[in-house]
Formats: C-alpha cells, sequence, structure tokens
C-alpha cells in the first residue's frame, strides 16, 4: 500500500507540474491574445483616420476644383456677352445707317419733279 501512495503521490506531484506549466503557457497565450487586439485596436483607428483624411481631402479637391471651372464658366460667359451685345450694336448701327440711306433716297424722290 505504501507503494501505492507512493506512487499516487508522485503521479499527483506529476500532474500539479503539468497544470502549472499550462497555466503558465494559457497566461503567455492571454498576455499575447491582449496584445494583439490593443495592436488591432490602434490599427483600426488609424485606418478610420486615415480614410476620414483622404474623404475630406479628396472633398476639398473636388470642390475646389468645382469653384474653379465654375469661375472660368462664368468668365467665358461674361465674354461671349459682352461679344454679343457688341455685334448686335453694330448690327443696329448698319440698319440705322441703311435706314438713313433708304430714307435718303425716298426724300431724294420725293424732290425730284413728276416724270411726264
Amino acid at each position: 500500500m505504501v507503494n501505492n501512495e507512493l506512487t499516487l503521490s508522485t503521479r499527483v506531484s506529476d500532474l500539479e507540474k503539468d497544470v502549472a506549466e499550462i497555466k503558465g503557457h494559457l497566461a503567455q497565450t492571454n498576455q499575447a491574445i491582449a496584445q494583439g487586439n490593443r495592436l488591432t485596436i490602434w490599427q483600426f483607428i488609424s485606418f478610420t483616420l486615415v480614410m476620414a483624411g483622404t474623404l475630406f481631402g479628396t472633398l476639398a479637391w473636388i470642390s475646389g476644383s468645382l469653384r474653379e471651372e465654375l469661375r472660368m464658366n462664368r468668365e467665358m460667359l461674361e465674354k461671349r456677352i459682352e461679344q454679343s451685345e457688341k455685334n448686335m450694336d453694330n448690327r443696329f448701327i448698319q440698319m440705322e445707317k441703311r435706314f438713313d440711306d433708304l430714307r435718303q433716297v425716298v426724300l431724294s424722290q420725293q424732290k425730284q419733279p413728276p416724270k411726264p
């Protein structure tokens, strides 16, 4: 019976060592997982900040480009309007000259005596 107790006590001692070793590995694994989780959280925060910066930067660039394009279109439109006004003024001047010429012809015909 002493032999069985000695074997049992040795076996219990071995099991206690195995349990202690497993607990140590478990603690190391838990620590590694916690570090990985912290790293993942920081990576997610960094990713979110980069995406937000990219979004706002892109929106700023696009809105600036659109403003510039609108300004250029407005300038071109103003130039076209000015040119159209000049063309219309020139046409009115030509029409007035033609009207004056026609009036002169009509007046000259009225002043001439009628032909028999």
